[in-house]
C-alpha cells in the first residue's frame, strides 16, 4: 500500500473543492424538504447527506445506534413533505418554466425513495476496507476526506468489490454490511458520505482514492502517523448520483431550440405538418432509395419510409421531431443516444458493420466516428478491436494480378496528399504544451469530440459534450444539429433533456416502443405522477404521427404470435428470415421443449430472501439449473454455437441462479448464458429464453408481473426457443396477461407438465431433498420418487 505520504500530493493542498452546484442544489432541496421552487444552480448550500446528517443530531457527532425507528421516521417525513408537492406532470405546457418545473419535485421524491430503497437491500452492497484516510476540510458545515481503499477482493463470491466513483453515495460503517438493522443497532457507528472525485475515470486520482463529502465525523479515530483508522471502516455503496445530478442541472439551463418544439406541441399544428410531411416522405422514400445507395440494405417498405422521414429532419424540409415506433428486432439503425451501455454498444456495433460494408466512394469512414463512456462498464475490451492488421492485409493482396501502372500512380496520389496536409494541416504541437500525460489525454478527446462527425453515447453521459466547445468559427468547429435517441420510450421524459439542451441541437428522432418496458420509477408517488412517461410516449399519446416499422426479424413465428395479436394488435408481420426453414432449430428433444411451451412446476412455493423481500422459488431454480444444463451437453454434443438467456422478474431468483451456475460454463466459447432480471434484457436477444416467473400461490397473487410491458418484455427477447418455468395454478388465477399467456399456451398444445418428464421431475426432486427443504417437500403432495426417505403413493413427480 505504501506510506500514508502517497495521499498527501492528489488530496492535500493541491486539490480545491469548486463545488459541484447542481449537486449542491439537488441534495440542498432534499434536505429542505423539496423546497427547490427556483433554485438553479445557485442554489443552497449541499445538505451531502440530510437523513446521515439528521440521525447524528442529539447523538454527538457520532451517529451511532439512532434507533431503526429513525431512519424510518427520516424516511416517512420526507415522504409526507414531498408528497403534499409532487403534482401530476401534465401532456401539455404552457409555459418553459412550466414544463421544467413539472419535474422538480416528481424527481426529488424519486430520489429520496433510491437511496432508502438502497437500504432495503444493503445486505446485498458491495463494500470495500478503508486503509488510510486525511481531513482535507472541516468546519461547521463542511467535511471533506480523502480515502485510500484496500485492493478488491479475488474471490468472485465476494462482495468486497466495491470501486469508488464519482457520484457515488456511501455509508461508512465499522461493520461489514449484513443487514440495515445492523446500522441501527449494537452501538455499530455509520455516517452517510458523497463522493466528489475520484474513480476510475478521473485522471487526477489514483484508482484507489477518492474524496467525499460526510454527513459528520468520521465513526471512528485516525492514527495521525499513518492516517490508518484505529478500527476497521467499510465503505459500502448505496447509490450513484450521476444521473440524478445531470437532470436536476438540465431542468436549470433554460430553454434551447428542440425543447421548445417539444413543450409547445399544438396537435392540431403538427397535424397538419404531420400530415404534409408524410405525404413527402412517401414521395421521398423512392428517390432516398437509389440517391442513398439503400437498395442494398434491404429494407422494406416501412423502414425505407422511416429513413426517408429521418433525411427530411436532417435537410430541415420537415418537422424537426420524428417518432419512429421499433418493436422488437424490427431492423431500424440508429446513431448517437441510447438508455444502456448495452443498447449504445448494439448500435455502434451495426454502424461499424454498416461502414465496412461501404464502398470507398461511398464517404463514410471509422475514423469519423467516436464511442464514449465507461470502459468497464461498456466491457470494451481487445477481442472488440479489428483483428485485421496491416500485415494481414498487406499479405491478403495478390500481387500476380494486380496492374503495376495503377499503382504506381496510386503511390504518387498518396504521396501527393501526404505532402499537402504536411503544410496545410495544422495540428496541436502536444510536445510543446507543458502537460502531463493525463492533461494531454484530455485534450485529445476533446479535440476529437469537437471534430467528430458521429458521437454514440448513452444518455446520461452526453452530459459531458455540456462542457465541450462546439460552435468555434476560428477552429472551423460546427456544433452539434441531429439528435437520434435509441430505446427513447425507456426514457423518462426529464432524462432525455440531457442531450436535448445540447448547445446546437435542432432536429430530434425517437425510436422506440411504447408497448416494452418504460423507464424503472421506483416511488409510486413520482410514478402515479407520470414521473416515469417518455417524451416519446406522451407525445405519441397526444396523436403525434410515428413511424411503425411492422415486420419484426427476430422470433421464430410460434414465439411471436402471443405477444403481436395481445400488444401490437396484429400489426407486426413476421420476416421472410423467421419463418423459413433454415431459421428452425430443435435444439433438445420432445415436445416440450419446441419452439414455445409453458412448463408447469406447480410444487414449490415462493419465499423471500433472508434479509430481503425479494421473492425466490427454489423448485424453479432447479427446473431451470437442468435445462441450462442439458442444453449446455446438446451444444457440445453437436459442436454448435447457443446463447441462452435467463429471465426473472424478482432479484432474488436471479441471484439464486447466478449463484449455482457460476462460472461453470465460462471456459467454453460455443455456450453462453446470462441470468438477468426482465430489465436487465432491454434490447437483448439469445438463441433460447427460459423465464421463471416464481410466483407460486393459492390467492393467484402475481405482484409487478401484472404489468403489461415488462411481461411483452420478457416474451419478445428469444429468437429460436421460448420456455415458461412457472405455476400455472397460480398465473391462471392471476386475472392478468399472464392468465391469458397460460390459456392460450394450453389452447395451442403448448402448456406441459414438468411432472411428466422423468429426468426433470428427478432433478427437481433431488434438489428439494439436497436442500433439504421440508416446506417444498409438504407442498410437493403424494411424492413418489426412487429415493426410499420420500416414497409415497400416488405420484405427482414420477420416477
Amino acid at each position: 500500500m505504501g506510506d500514508a505520504s502517497r495521499i498527501d500530493p492528489s488530496c492535500g493542498s493541491g486539490w480545491r473543492w469548486r463545488g459541484d452546484s447542481h449537486h449542491k442544489a439537488l441534495w440542498s432541496s432534499l434536505d429542505d424538504g423539496g423546497d427547490a421552487e427556483g433554485s438553479g444552480p445557485d442554489g443552497p448550500a449541499d445538505g451531502a447527506a440530510t437523513w446521515g446528517r439528521r440521525s447524528s443530531e442529539g447523538g454527538g457527532r457520532r451517529a451511532s445506534g439512532a434507533g431503526g425507528g429513525e431512519l424510518g421516521d427520516e424516511r416517512r417525513m420526507l415522504t409526507f413533505q414531498l408528497l403534499k408537492l409532487v403534482k401530476r406532470i401534465p401532456e401539455t405546457f404552457t409555459s418553459s418554466s412550466n414544463y421544467f418545473n413539472s419535474f422538480t419535485y416528481p424527481l426529488l421524491e424519486e430520489t429520496h425513495v433510491d437511496v432508502f430503497s438502497s437500504l432495503d437491500g444493503y445486505s446485498h452492497q458491495n463494500f470495500i476496507s478503508v486503509a488510510r484516510m486525511k481531513e482535507l476540510l472541516h468546519d461547521d458545515e463542511t467535511t471533506f476526506f480523502c480515502f485510500e481503499v484496500a485492493n478488491p477482493a479475488k474471490d468472485e463470491k465476494s462482495k468486497e468489490t466495491y470501486a469508488p466513483c464519482e457520484g457515488d453515495i456511501i455509508v461508512l460503517t465499522s461493520r461489514k454490511p449484513k443487514q440495515v438493522s445492523d446500522l441501527t443497532r449494537n452501538m455499530t457507528s455509520y455516517i452517510l458520505g458523497s463522493i466528489v472525485k475520484g474513480g476510475e475515470d478521473d485522471d487526477d486520482l489514483p484508482d484507489n482514492c477518492f474524496i467525499a463529502r460526510l454527513s459528520s465525523v468520521l465513526p471512528v479515530e485516525t492514527d495521525s502517523s499513518t492516517n490508518e483508522p484505529k478500527e476497521p471502516l467499510f465503505a459500502v455503496i448505496l447509490i450513484n448520483m450521476k444521473t440524478y445530478d445531470r437532470i436536476w442541472d438540465c431542468l436549470h439551463k433554460g430553454n434551447s431550440h428542440i425543447v421548445d418544439t417539444v413543450w409547445r406541441y399544438k396537435s392540431k399544428e403538427v397535424d397538419e405538418a404531420m400530415s404534409s410531411s408524410s405525404q413527402l416522405s412517401q414521395r421521398f422514400a423512392a428517390r432516398s432509395a437509389v440517391d442513398l445507395n439503400l437498395e442494398k440494405y434491404m429494407l422494406n417498405n416501412s423502414q425505407l419510409n422511416a429513413v426517408a422521414d429521418c433525411v427530411l429532419v436532417s435537410e430541415k424540409i420537415s418537422s424537426p421531431i420524428k417518432l419512429i415506433w421499433g418493436p422488437p428486432r424490427t431492423g431500424h439503425r440508429t446513431l448517437t443516444c441510447a438508455p444502456t451501455n448495452t443498447a449504445v454498444l448494439e448500435v455502434a456495433s451495426r454502424i461499424v458493420k454498416l461502414v465496412h460494408e461501404s464502398p470507398a466512394s461511398s464517404g463514410q469512414y471509422l475514423s469519423d466516428i467516436v464511442l464514449f463512456g465507461n470502459k468497464k462498464r461498456m466491457k470494451i475490451g481487445h477481442g472488440d478491436s479489428d483483428p485485421l492488421k496491416w500485415p494481414d492485409l498487406l499479405a491478403s493482396v495478390h500481387t500476380d494480378v494486380c496492374n503495376k501502372s495503377k499503382i504506381r500512380k496510386a503511390r504518387l496520389l498518396c504521396v501527393r496528399i501526404l505532402r499537402y496536409l504536411k503544410i496545410n494541416l495544422k495540428l496541436p504541437d502536444w510536445d510543446r504544451l507543458s502537460l502531463s500525460d493525463d492533461d494531454r489525454k484530455r485534450e485529445i478527446r476533446v479535440y476529437l469530440l469537437q471534430r467528430t462527425k458521429c458521437i454514440l453515447c448513452t444518455v446520461s453521459s452526453s452530459y459531458v459534450l455540456h462542457n465541450v466547445s462546439m460552435d468555434d468559427r476560428s477552429e472551423c468547429l460546427k456544433p452539434l444539429e441531429l439528435l437520434v435517441v435509441d430505446e427513447a420510450a425507456q426514457l423518462k421524459e426529464c432524462e432525455t433533456l440531457i442531450p436535448m439542451q445540447l448547445p446546437g441541437i435542432k432536429q430530434a428522432v425517437f425510436i422506440g416502443d411504447e408497448c416494452q418496458l418504460p423507464a424503472l420509477v421506483k416511488s409510486k408517488i413520482s410514478d402515479n405522477a407520470d414521473f416515469g412517461r417518455s417524451v416519446f410516449e406522451r407525445l405519441s399519446s397526444l396523436g403525434y404521427n410515428k413511424h411503425l416499422l411492422n415486420i419484426q426479424y427476430r422470433m421464430r413465428p410460434e414465439i411471436s404470435k402471443f405477444p403481436v395479436a395481445s400488444f401490437y394488435d396484429g400489426k407486426i408481420s413476421d420476416g421472410p428470415n423467421v419463418v423459413s426453414k433454415n431459421y428452425k432449430r430443435n435444439i433438445l428433444p420432445g415436445k416440450m421443449f419446441g419452439p414455445y411451451s409453458f412448463i408447469n412446476v406447480d410444487g414449490g412455493h415462493e419465499t423471500t430472501e433472508k434479509h430481503g423481500r425479494s421473492l425466490k422459488n427454489t423448485i424453479e431454480v432447479a427446473a431451470v439449473l437442468w435445462i441450462v444444463r442439458r442444453l449446455f451437453e446438446e451444444s457440445v454434443f453437436l459442436g454448435s454455437k447457443l446463447t441462452v438467456g435467463v429471465v426473472s422478474p424478482y432479484n432474488a431468483q436471479v441471484r439464486a441462479i447466478q449463484e449455482k451456475i457460476g462460472k461453470t460454463y465460462d471456459m467454453y466459447d460455443d455456450f453462453s448464458v446470462k441470468v438477468k432480471s426482465v430489465d436487465g434484457f432491454q434490447g437483448a436477444e439469445e438463441d433460447v429464453i427460459i423465464i421463471s416467473t416464481v410466483r407460486s400461490n393459492r390467492a393467484g397473487s402475481v405482484g409487478f408481473l401484472t404489468n403489461l410491458q415488462r411481461t411483452n418484455m420478457a416474451l419478445t427477447r428469444a429468437k429460436h426457443c421460448l420456455w415458461i418455468v412457472g405455476n400455472g395454478t397460480t398465473l391462471s388465477n392471476s386475472r392478468s396477461v399472464w392468465q391469458k399467456v397460460v390459456n392460450d399456451a394450453k389452447h395451442r398444445g403448448c402448456f406441459f407438465e414438468a411432472s411428466e418428464y422423468k429426468h426433470l421431475s428427478n432433478a427437481i426432486v433431488n434438489a428439494v431433498i439436497e436442500l433439504d427443504d421440508a416446506e417444498n417437500l409438504v407442498k410437493m403432495d403424494s411424492l413418489q420418487i426412487t429415493n426410499p426417505r420420500f416414497q409415497r403413493a400416488g405420484s405427482r413427480y414420477r420416477a
